[in-house]
């Protein structure tokens, strides 16, 4: 009779274990496999969440005229109407009107396709018509504006007065 019970017992303990521990084990393990990457990613988290504080505290230690300022100087989108009545106001200040104004988008010509440049380009051309001195406070002022400009073409018809008129192309930027 002890043969027999120790035979079942042994029988029942394989079972057991082949059945229930086996099983609940091999969870267990893929259960800590498991939390060891989320606590990975929970560490990345919060490393994440640091840089984050850091970059947050630093832009708002700039104050809002600088921010007003900076998006000025580098905005991040064409706002095209925007910049053409910037240069129309500059322009009305010198007595001048701006004329056939024309905004071209510049695509980037070296790349086969999508664009790895962090920035947009467009040409504006606009005609004006002016005296000499008026064209060149014009430019002065254009050049003391927060706004990057490049001009990248002037051309003129002179006239037996002292009003000429300017055909004038500028680049200006903006962050993508």
């Amino acid at each position: 009779m002890k043969f027999l019970i120790s035979i079942v017992l042994l029988v029942a303990s394989g079972v057991l274990f082949f059945l229930f521990t086996d099983p609940t084990y091999r969870d267990i393990k893929s259960f800590r496999a498991q939390a060891s990457v989320f606590e990975s990613a929970l560490s990345n988290a919060k490393e994440l969440q640091k840089v984050r504080d850091t970059i947050l505290a630093d832009y708002n230690s700039i104050s809002p005229q600088d921010r007003d300022r900076l998006l000025k100087l580098l905005p991040n989108t064409v706002d095209n109407v925007r910049l053409v009545r910037d240069i129309d106001n500059i322009a009305a200040r010198h007595d001048m009107t701006l004329r056939s104004v024309r905004v071209d988008i510049e695509k980037d010509a070296n790349a086969v396709g999508p664009t790895t440049r962090q920035y947009g380009s467009a040409i504006v051309s606009f005609t004006v018509s002016a005296p000499y001195a008026a064209l060149l406070a014009f430019f002065a002022e254009l050049e003391r504006s927060l706004r990057l400009i490049d001009i990248v073409h002037v051309a003129f018809v002179s006239s037996d007065e002292d009003l000429s008129e300017y055909q004038i192309s500028i680049r200006t930027y903006w962050l993508k």
